[in-house]
């Protein structure tokens, strides 16, 4: 396991990174796209597992969470810039090319948890991965949800997030206990 290299991407941020494996002696990619709010770290042992079957593995934190977020927004993200598009065309879009070059002639696979899954089609150089596997990705859509989980996820996006962006100008995931902290955008959208 390789912490926290850097992957750059097209508009220059630096995305932090967690490498298993080797590319050179591999059976092909696994790139690991994660769901909304959750560290990279959460797919740690699964990822060695793969590691362990021959893959060469990377995780990553989109700009703004985990390890890819910036020291002058460690205590608050308020008036940082990203939404789920940026996630999307500019930070999975980097880990992709990445990956790709580093692979060469070897199959890149996706899995996408949660929003990893959802965000795929925005990715422009999709075309790239050569399957995906989706884990709990489902529309998103509130009321497509168990009555419970629809009860939480309502007081959710109708109560808490309309409170919380204005007051505090991103979502803080954290102190809420409701995954992690958030770009206003990325909750926003």
């Amino acid at each position: 396991m390789t912490p926290h290299p850097i992957v750059t991407t097209q508009d220059g941020f630096a995305l932090a990174v967690t490498s298993y494996g080797d590319p050179a002696t591999c059976r092909a990619g696994v790139l690991i796209a994660p769901a909304m709010g959750v560290e990279q770290h959460y797919y740690a042992a699964f990822a060695q597992h793969l590691a362990q079957l021959g893959y060469w593995v990377m995780s990553f934190d989109y700009r703004g969470t985990g390890a890819s977020r910036p020291t002058q927004y460690k205590r608050s993200l308020r008036g940082f810039e990203a939404d789920v598009r940026t996630w999307a065309q500019h930070d999975c879009a980097a880990m992709v090319a990445h990956m790709r070059a580093q692979l060469q002639h070897k199959r890149l696979l996706w899995v996408g948890h949660s929003l990893g899954g959802q965000i795929f089609g925005l990715v422009p150089n999709r075309e790239q991965v050569a399957a995906m596997l989706t884990v709990a990705s489902g529309s998103g859509y509130w009321l497509q949800n168990t009555l419970r989980l629809r009860l939480i996820v309502w007081w959710l996006w109708f109560f808490v997030v309309p409170l919380a962006l204005p007051l505090f100008g991103y979502f803080p995931g954290r102190a809420l206990k409701k995954v992690g902290d958030l770009p206003r955008g990325v909750m926003q959208q």
